[in-house]
């Protein structure tokens, strides 16, 4: 009779087995983390959040990530100290979690390993310049008066694909093929300045989100009339931010790309024989 007794006490302390909280804590954490970072990218691209909001926004999102690997680490150590159960959402919480970092991670290696430039051109000696733009940015934001010369050097070293380049191309050709361009891009063109006639000069400044967190741009398309040819220089700054984590010299040569397949469109187009 003892014995059964015992048998049966046995039982109840393995079915009585306990739940690791931090462990459970882990995945929702983790799971947390993730939504806030998918409802912050949405809400800042679709215009319901604000760029500074977003950038205390995703600290908190990086923030709980981190308390979710934290949490999912004591799970494990609660598992093989004491067999507490929790090693499925310790696991679930981790590999989340480590999910959500990835973005951060290479930021951080941008941050690490690029120049701390918010304004880029691809004429260092006499870059485009802004007249629009200027008026559409706040006190929040950074100044757009001048295009700092000193970092020419170093923007040249790290970004060298960065320059003009010549088309040849007359001058309303090319600003059909600009807009188009800018278009398919999904950049909102601000204005088009013109000086000069033949042998002159057109700018446009377009605002130019970049691909995934709508982080906004500025950016001065410059068409120099050349009489044969055009030649198109870019400028491209960040509105916010004292890094750009090289975005403007990834939007100049995603617009140099683009611009380049209309034009082979184009042409191609031109040339197909007629049926």
């Amino acid at each position: 009779m003892s014995a059964a007794l015992g048998f049966n006490a046995a039982m109840a302390v393995l079915l009585e087995r306990r739940v690791s909280t931090a462990a459970k804590w882990s995945r929702r954490t983790a799971l947390f983390s993730a939504t806030l970072l998918v409802s912050t990218v949405l809400g800042h691209r679709s215009g319901l959040i604000d760029t500074i909001s977003l950038f205390w926004l995703l600290g908190l999102v990086a923030a709980m990530a981190l308390l979710a690997i934290v949490l999912a680490v004591l799970g494990y150590a609660q598992l093989w100290e004491f067999g507490d159960r929790g090693g499925r959402n310790s696991t679930k919480g981790l590999i989340l979690a480590l999910i959500v970092l990835v973005p951060f991670c290479l930021a951080t290696h941008r941050l690490l390993t690029l120049p701390g430039l918010v304004d880029v051109s691809t004429d260092l000696s006499d870059p485009p310049t802004f007249h629009h733009a200027i008026s559409q940015r706040d006190s929040s934001m950074n100044t757009l008066a001048y295009f700092d010369r000193g970092n020419a050097a170093v923007q040249a070293e790290a970004y060298p694909e960065v320059s003009g380049r010549r088309y040849a191309l007359g001058l309303d050709v090319a600003l059909d093929i600009v807009a188009a361009t800018t278009e398919e891009l999904g950049w909102s063109t601000h204005e088009r300045a013109r000086l000069g006639g033949f042998g002159g000069i057109v700018t446009l400044e377009v605002i130019a989100p970049s691909p995934w967190l709508g982080l906004i741009s500025d950016v001065a398309i410059r068409l120099r009339d050349e009489g044969d040819a055009i030649y198109v220089d870019l400028r491209a700054a960040s509105r916010y931010g004292v890094h750009d984590l090289g975005g403007n010299a990834a939007a100049i040569t995603r617009f140099y790309a683009a611009m380049e397949a209309e034009i082979a469109d184009r042409n191609a187009l031109f040339q197909a024989p007629a049926e």
